[in-house]
Order: structure tokens, then C-alpha cells, then sequence
């Protein structure tokens, strides 16, 4: 059986705004985050990781570590410029692709992006 699966680029913010990947496989109906890890943007740009991907449903796998950096599961997404990062339960937020400070909506993504490649 083949697996669909792709790479999405958040940023931590936790970390000085490091780009980090994030390996997503389809099982289902539903989109799984399965492992993740440090990025450099020179690498992301050219493997050509998926920038934005349509995805109905998102969670977690039971074995997913979270940010290689600050170890979070949650992912907040930009109102402004689209893009993905980490997010830790804050009301308020400032996105570290474009600076733009947002208030978390909290639902289910329609897209989500991370990288501009």
C-alpha cells in the first residue's frame, strides 16, 4: 500500500524564529504528524518541501516528539501571511515569517503553510 505523505516547514518562535520540518502522512481521512526535525532553509528549498497543503483533519501521532526545539505540539497558523509556527497557548501572537501580531482562532485549518519556497 503507498503512503501520502509530505513535509511542512513551520518556524519556533521559541528559538529564535528556527525553520524545522515537519513529516505529515495521510491515513484515512486524516493528515498525522509523525516525526520531526531541524531544518535549514537552503536544504528545504531544495528538496522542495510542500509549502501549503489542504488538509481536512490534523493530529498528532502517538510517538510524535513535538519541536525539536521547544518540544510543542501545537501549531498556530498566520492570519496575515498564511504560514505555520509553534505556538504555546498564548491569546495573543506574533508570527516570526512576517511579524504581524494576531489573536489565536481556534479550529480546523483549510490550509496551512510554511516555507514560501
Amino acid at each position: 500500500m503507498k503512503k501520502t505523505a509530505a513535509v511542512i516547514t513551520p518556524r519556533c518562535p521559541y528559538s529564535a524564529d528556527r525553520l524545522y520540518g515537519i513529516r505529515i502522512e495521510k491515513r484515512g481521512n486524516t493528515w498525522v504528524k509523525t516525526w520531526s526535525f531541524p531544518l535549514r532553509e537552503e536544504v528545504a528549498q531544495r528538496e522542495n518541501f510542500s509549502s501549503q497543503i489542504e488538509i481536512e483533519n490534523f493530529v498528532d501521532d502517538e510517538e510524535f516528539l513535538g519541536c525539536p526545539f521547544c518540544n510543542t505540539h501545537h501549531l498556530a497558523q498566520c492570519g496575515n501571511c498564511q504560514k505555520i509556527y509553534c505556538y504555546k497557548d498564548e491569546s495573543q501572537v506574533k508570527c516570526p515569517w512576517c511579524g504581524s501580531e494576531s489573536e489565536v482562532v481556534f479550529g480546523q485549518w483549510e490550509r496551512v503553510s510554511g516555507g514560501g519556497y
